[in-house]
């Protein structure tokens, strides 16, 4: 939310304000290196000066940024599983129990039909191979729904925590030394926002493709 009462907007905006004083204080030391040619050399502050001037932007603009490409993410992700939805409903059957399956229900499912599984290959001995290849794959289907169900919930507190920090990563952008931070930040952010449309094509497929 743009609204600038919600809490992650202002601690964003202390964050901001932070950084701008740290824009300050390093403008200042170039305007000191430059007159008394102590400090910074010339080479050094012609290297900087196009990265501060582009942090200073960014930092002021991270928020705006930050809400724009989490909602595209997520409008994305909604509308990769509205397509599949829509494919089901097209040619879904009345009374079938397999459409509008949650996520719970899904994953109720898998836990009873691996438990299933692995009993009757317990009961069964002729045929125990076959049924224990079912059950690893139905296993490895519900570790699968199990992690990506954590990692959906982790995703919104992580995405949260890197807008409300996302000044200080553009502060490291200006040096070399500190610039690995922000690599690493744009980087977990980027992955938290592909994961949501990887997530939903996975899942709206498997349904479907179940369903089928």
């Amino acid at each position: 939310t743009m609204d600038p009462e919600s809490p992650i907007y202002q601690i964003w905006q202390k964050a901001r304000d932070i950084t701008n004083i740290v824009f300050i204080i390093f403008m200042l030391v170039v305007i000191y290196s430059q007159i008394t040619g102590l400090g910074i050399d010339n080479y050094g502050i012609k290297r900087i000066l196009p990265r501060l001037i582009i942090a200073v932007i960014m930092v002021n603009l991270s928020y705006l940024i930050s809400a724009v490409l989490v909602d595209i993410s997520n409008i994305i992700g909604a509308g990769i599983m509205d397509v599949f939805t829509k494919i089901q409903n097209s040619i879904v059957v009345p009374g079938d129990p397999f459409n509008d399956i949650s996520w719970s229900q899904l994953f109720g499912h898998l836990s009873v039909g691996a438990a299933t599984i692995w009993g009757i290959s317990v009961a069964a001995s002729g045929a125990g191979n076959i049924f224990w290849m079912l059950g690893i794959a139905l296993i490895g289907a519900l570790i699968s729904v199990a992690i990506g169900l954590v990692t959906i919930s982790l995703r919104q507190g992580v995405v949260l925590i890197l807008i409300m920090i996302a000044p200080l990563a553009f502060v490291a952008y200006l040096l070399p030394n500190t610039e690995k931070w922000f690599t690493k930040w744009k980087n977990i952010l980027g992955q938290m926002l592909i994961f949501y449309p990887m997530f939903s094509f996975l899942y709206g497929a498997s349904k479907l493709a179940g369903w089928a």
